[in-house]
Formats: structure tokens, C-alpha cells, sequence
């Protein structure tokens, strides 16, 4: 995946942060009005569930992250963000074994 990452020109994927680890994509992209590119309708989370060779987890760390950075670039969650989760039908299922629909893979906040 990494090597992916890093290859793609046209990937907006980041790796990092590495306290995360193992998983390998945990990042945020912010969203600009097209009107007017200063300002931001919105910001789009994406976690890394591993896979692999790796457990297809969300770790406490990786939901700390998630907390930590919303507080820092949306106090008080003034701007809409979502989140997408990267897991795999097998993985979703063994970790959510009665919730298996497209609406278990993101999340608004």
C-alpha cells in the first residue's frame, strides 16, 4: 500500500501519522467550496483498518486521532466531516457480523 501511495500521482492517500502503526493510511482531506477555495465545506477522515498480513482493526489510537485532529481543525465541529473506513467485505463482516451494508463503512460526525 505504501508503495502505491507514494507512486500515484493522482492518489490524494497520505501514510502516517506512524504512532498508528501498523496501518498505514490514516489522513484527512479537506474540501473547498468551488466558489470560493478559502472556504472549507467540509472534511473527509479515512482510517486504515490494516488487512494483509495485519488484523482488520480500527484501534483506540487510530479513534483518539480521529478525535484529536476533528477538535484541532473543526472546534466545535462547525464544518461537516465524514469519515470512510477501509476495510474489506470479509474483515467488516468478522467485525460486524450483523451489520453488513455500505452505511457500516462511514460515518458522519
Amino acid at each position: 500500500m505504501k508503495d502505491e501511495i507514494e507512486k500515484s500521482n493522482l492518489s490524494y492517500s497520505e501514510t502516517g501519522p506512524m504512532h498508528l502503526w501498523p496501518s498505514v493510511s490514516n489522513y484527512v482531506l479537506q474540501v473547498t467550496s468551488s466558489e470560493n477555495p478559502n472556504s472549507t465545506v467540509a472534511f473527509l477522515y479515512f482510517l486504515d483498518s490494516g488487512g494483509g498480513s495485519y488484523p482488520e482493526v480500527i484501534s483506540n489510537a487510530q479513534v483518539r486521532w480521529f478525535e484529536q485532529k476533528s477538535e484541532e481543525i473543526n472546534p466545535g465541529s462547525r464544518i461537516p466531516e465524514l469519515g470512510f473506513l477501509a476495510y474489506t467485505k470479509q474483515g467488516l463482516q468478522e467485525s460486524c457480523p450483523y451489520v453488513w451494508s455500505p452505511q457500516a463503512m462511514c460515518w458522519i460526525h
